[in-house]
């Protein structure tokens, strides 16, 4: 993520973890929650894969979606997706 980022010419504002949390749990009630909360237009989430983000298609449409509606930008390292 640190190497993808400085790649972009970018700088990492906020690093969050779950450790220990599942990925199955809501995003609210996950560290992932506060971050999608704290997100704004323009704003860049990375993650290292898009299974980091929830454990199922469904969450990880939500989380997605929720990004595109506040005009935040996804991209995952190991996949390499971008969603706007």
């Amino acid at each position: 993520v640190d190497g993808f980022a400085e790649k972009q010419g970018g700088q990492i504002d906020k690093y969050i973890t779950d450790d220990g949390v599942s990925g199955s749990k809501d995003p609210c009630k996950r560290n992932l929650g506060v971050l999608l909360d704290w997100l704004h237009k323009d704003d860049i989430l990375i993650a290292a894969e898009i299974s980091r983000l929830g454990r199922d298609l469904l969450m990880v449409m939500d989380i997605l979606n929720h990004c595109m509606k506040v005009g935040a930008v996804v991209y995952t390292v190991k996949d390499n997706y971008k969603h706007r």
